[in-house]
């Protein structure tokens, strides 16, 4: 959600919207965390 105002407006002129999944933007290399294996509280036992 964008602010009413100047903000809102100088935020909107710097948004930029493509279609489909082909953009000129690489990703950041999400990586996933298993958060079952940082902890042992979460290891579920049977």
């Amino acid at each position: 959600m964008l602010p009413a105002g100047v903000l809102g407006r100088k935020q909107l002129t710097k948004l930029k919207i493509y279609t489909g999944s082909n953009h000129p933007h690489t990703a950041q290399n999400p990586k996933i965390i298993e958060i079952n294996k940082l902890n042992n509280k979460n290891i579920v036992r049977n």
